[in-house]
């Protein structure tokens, strides 16, 4: 399955590791280049360690149309302030029945979307 993961702070990398761990094709999304280029360079890969361990190469990118184009699901990963800027610049790339997975902690999110 395609993840991408919009958002590149603990939450996003995180979640990435997860995912990638579990066999998904995993893609983290940041607005700025800086937040990406601990794993961004040819050589870099996301350790993790704790409940599972291993590491990943998930692919990255700050093009958000490039990110969710053919993504099985997209996952929230940003703090909830940054929600509703976020979904105006995601919606006009979303498919019909793209699923959104939004915090839940933030219900008022889905409203915005």
């Amino acid at each position: 399955m395609k993840v991408v993961l919009l958002g590149a702070g603990n939450i996003g990398f995180s979640s990435a590791a997860w995912l990638c761990h579990h066999g998904h094709q995993t893609l983290l999304w940041a607005r700025e280049a800086h937040t990406l280029a601990v794993i961004s360079t040819a050589h870099s890969r996301l350790h993790y360690t704790g409940i599972i361990e291993g590491e990943c190469r998930p692919t990255v990118t700050t093009d958000i149309a490039t990110a969710v184009r053919g993504a099985d699901a997209v996952l929230l990963c940003i703090p909830d302030y940054g929600h509703s800027t976020v979904m105006k610049t995601l919606a006009p790339h979303l498919t019909t029945g793209q699923p959104v997975i939004i915090n839940s902690s933030c219900s008022l999110s889905a409203i915005e979307m």
